[in-house]
């Protein structure tokens, strides 16, 4: 019998934009995770088979300080002491960000 692995990969990417969209950048991002995917490249030469994925790509504040306006920092801190989450706060935000798309 096979075994279940999750693995998770982040990596941040700085642009200089140079007139670009954002969710141009963004879609870029996207349509290489896609690639990767369908292309086989998180397998390599392996018989390992990608079961399921998921994958968000979000703007980041400048600074591990600053407080998204939509998701206060004081909310997150009330989920994990209520233990409804163990993301750290970044995670949380891209996460809550996910799931009001998909609504």
């Amino acid at each position: 019998m096979s075994e279940q692995i999750t693995l998770e990969l982040k990596f941040n990417v700085t642009y200089d934009t140079n007139g670009v969209s954002v969710d141009e950048l963004k879609d870029n991002l996207e349509r290489l995770v896609r690639i990767g995917i369908g292309d086989g490249l998180l397998t390599w030469n392996s018989p390992a088979e990608v079961d399921s994925h998921s994958y968000s790509v979000v703007e980041v504040a400048d600074s591990h300080w600053d407080n998204d306006p939509d998701f206060p920092v004081e909310d997150w801190q009330s989920e994990v002491s209520n233990d409804d989450t163990r993301l750290g706060y970044r995670e949380w935000v891209a996460h809550q960000k996910e799931e009001a798309d998909n609504e």
